[in-house]
């Protein structure tokens, strides 16, 4: 439109120009007329447009008006317009739903009231009054609702609304929602605080430092690994912690590390790997390099572990290895040399001096003789020198008596010392040695001499490893002494032995005849005795039925004693006739199934149980190879004890069983009276009762059941609190064979 009305205004001027041309009139009339011409058309034009553009201002004003209105009322996010009194002008739907209240209820309400939580923030409120420029909430100071048990968070902003003076006449404070990135700053600090946790509590060191290698993080292990703070390693350079012949191939290392596109990776696997403590000492390390960028900054960091103590382990398993197979080797020379022990001698000198020491002796003291104070000296240095010598002495014999006592080696100066003789201390120091290692040679409880080891370093002691070697490499030539002392008498020993085993077959055939025999005239005398006495039994009762009457009270009483008297005899005589029965009738082993013989067992002793109110308690035992009847025999003496031996309380006995190497093992534990420890040791003696008057019985029971278990190559053995129960456990052995 401004346009339209210059191009008329200048058309105008145009043709009242054009018009005065065409007349014959004077150059300063045209310019008065054109100059007069001008000044109305500018004033029209003025005119016009001062009134178009006031109309135009009011119309765009009234659309800024209403386009604002509709903008604070639409947002979607919490908009508030307060006064400098911090009073409520105006809120937005999204604010009132914000706060949960309606829009009404905050006319000229104040903001403080309606948000008393935000009185510790009225500083920044103010802040923005008095300066006229925005404020934008810390993280800190991020707002938290919670609207029906949902916790939100929501950043807030205050804007200044100025006059035309530029002055702050109001507020204007709006909320943004960033829960989800307040949830993820959350997360991330308590990350942070748990990886600076883990860094800090790490067992090895971790060093982090920049594309120049300074120095940027120094956990606490670096702190005691290197003996330095953190705070005084920062910002250094980390070749201050690594051996000076190292630094340039390690800082060219890390340099081409940096170059490639790995992110982790093994320090190690370029070689050893070794670190310098501020005390300057120097160890072995393992340790792992990554690299990340951050912000465009490349960043180093190393996990550092000290392996010192794992290398000395190494390094000892390897010299544990090399000593192990030093005695193996020596052990197989000296038992190939028994005949030839002064060969043998000299070369496991040899042999010693390569792996402990430069120089090695050996002094052998002993009374037979075959062995008296014999010499053997090895010299790494020259082995020309080594000598066998019957009467080179190496101790000064005053010391003697003193050293023979000593059960460990002993460390000695080779220049300042009483023990050794002169000619072997010249002998020493003509070798280059300074220390020198004395250990007794022990054998089987038998002092037979001296094992001397020179070092060329003064030494003060020797670890435990050294000496545990030493006194079995000691121990070793001392049984080789005693070996090669007892070689002269070897057949003579063989020939002895064998005469000594011949005699021994004989006694052994002859005990086994004789044990048969006896075992045989048990049984006869036992079986055929049985007759005789039912006889006289018999007819003693027979004679107190008839003539009782006519007898007075002692001769009854003494018929009473006789018959009782052969009772028990003929109770002895069944029980010892079924005793031999165990190795004379014994049947042939067959697999059998002791759960059945289990219920053969509680049937046969069904009364018993009744009468005792007895509770059995066993599992499922297992098939094996056994004799039956008497695998039915050992378990119903072992149960019908248990029941007669019981107290005043309902007896209780529980059968169990394991499967062990070799053998099963069971256990038949009751809580009767026990066993008193004055019978225990003849618990399973024939014959032998533990209960002499309280108990009927003969005292074979335990005898049998013992029998039955050795024929099954096991063992029986018992555990018992007297008065509160037994427990006995046997084998039978899963060697025994089923015969056709």
């Amino acid at each position: 439109r401004k346009k339209n009305n210059i191009v008329a205004a200048a058309a105008s001027v145009l043709i009242i120009t054009g018009f005065f041309i065409s007349r014959p009139s004077g150059m300063l009339e045209i310019i008065t007329i054109l100059t007069a011409a001008f000044l109305i058309i500018g004033l029209l034009w003025i005119t016009v447009f001062l009134k178009m553009q006031s109309r135009e201002s009011t119309t765009s004003l009234e659309n800024l008006s209403h386009l604002l209105e509709t903008i604070f009322d639409e947002a979607q996010i919490p908009m508030a317009h307060i006064n400098t009194d911090f009073k409520f002008i105006k809120v937005n739907e999204a604010f009132a739903k914000f706060d949960e209240h309606q829009i009404w209820e905050y006319s000229n309400k104040n903001y403080f009231e309606a948000f008393p939580e935000d009185n510790n923030i009225k500083d920044c409120f103010e802040e923005v009054i008095k300066t006229g420029k925005p404020y934008n909430s810390a993280s800190q100071e991020v707002k938290k609702r919670i609207n029906k048990n949902k916790v939100t968070y929501w950043a807030w902003q205050i804007v200044p609304v100025k006059g035309s003076d530029n002055s702050v006449i109001g507020l204007i404070v709006t909320f943004n929602a960033i829960t989800e990135r307040a949830e993820i700053e959350r997360k991330l600090r308590e990350n942070q605080v748990r990886l600076n946790g883990i860094i800090s509590s790490a067992m090895d060191a971790i060093i982090s430092i920049d594309r120049e290698q300074k120095i940027l993080l120094f956990n606490n292990a670096a702190e005691k690994m290197f003996k330095i703070s953190a705070e005084d390693a920062l910002g250094k350079h980390i070749g201050m912690f690594i051996p000076k012949e190292f630094r340039n191939v390690h800082h060219e290392h890390i340099k081409a590390f940096g170059k490639t596109n790995i992110s982790t990776r093994s320090m190690n696997s370029l070689g050893k790997i070794f670190a310098l403590r501020t005390d300057g000492n120097i160890f072995p390390a393992e340790a792992s390099i990554s690299q990340v960028d951050v912000n465009g900054q490349k960043i180093y960091s190393v996990i550092l572990r000290d392996i010192t103590e794992r290398v000395k382990t190494e390094e000892l398993n390897q010299i544990q290895k090399e000593r192990a197979l030093f005695l193996s080797e020596v052990t197989k020379l000296l038992s190939e040399y028994t005949s030839n022990y002064f060969e043998a001698l000299k070369l496991t000198t040899e042999k010693v001096c390569g792996i402990s020491g430069d120089f090695c002796a050996i002094k052998i003291i002993n009374d037979e003789k075959l062995f008296r104070y014999l010499s053997f000296i090895h010299s790494k240095k020259d082995p020309a020198s080594s000598k066998f010598n019957k009467d080179f002495s190496l101790l000064n014999p005053a010391e003697l008596n003193d050293l023979k006592t000593q059960n460990s080696p002993v460390v000695i100066s080779v220049e300042e010392n009483n023990i050794l003789s002169p000619e072997f201390t010249s002998v020493l120091i003509n070798n280059g040695m300074k220390s020198v290692i004395i250990v007794p040679i022990i054998s089987l409880m038998q002092f037979l001499g001296f094992l001397f080891i020179g070092k060329k370093e003064e030494i003060n002691f020797i670890d435990i490893s050294e000496e545990n070697f030493l006194n079995e490499f000691a121990s070793r030539i001392g049984l080789h002494i005693i070996n090669a002392k007892n070689y002269e008498d070897k057949n003579r020993e063989i020939e002895e032995r064998k005469k000594i085993q011949e005699d021994l077959t004989k006694i052994k055939d002859e005990l086994e005849r004789s044990n048969r025999e006896l075992e045989q005239f048990a049984y006869i005398a036992s079986h055929d005795m049985q007759e005789p006495l039912r006889m006289i039994t018999n007819y003693i009762e027979l004679l107190k039925r008839r003539y009782s009457k006519n007898l007075d009270t002692d001769a009854n009483e003494f018929i009473d004693f006789a018959v009782n008297g052969a009772k028990r005899m003929q109770r002895l005589i069944k029980d010892l006739l079924e005793f031999s029965k165990i190795s004379t009738k014994e049947k042939s082993f067959e697999k059998v199934d002791l759960n059945k013989i289990l219920a053969s067992v509680l049937l046969n002793l069904q009364v018993s149980i009744n009468e005792a109110n007895a509770k059995i308690i066993y599992e499922d035992l297992p098939e094996l190879i056994a004799d039956p009847s008497q695998m039915e025999q050992l378990f119903q003496n072992l149960i019908n004890n248990a029941i007669k031996f019981r107290n005043e309380q309902i007896p209780e006995i529980k059968i169990n069983f394991s499967e062990e190497i070799g053998h099963y093992k069971f256990s038949v534990k009751d809580n009767g009276t026990g066993i008193n420890p004055k019978f225990e040791k003849d618990i399973f003696v024939i014959f032998q009762r533990a209960h002499e008057s309280e108990y009927s019985g003969t005292g074979i029971g335990l005898a049998v059941v013992k029998k039955i278990v050795e024929r099954h190559e096991g063992k029986i053995w018992f555990e018992s609190e007297y008065g509160k129960g037994t427990e006995f456990f046997f084998t039978i052995s899963k060697n025994l064979y089923q015969k056709d």
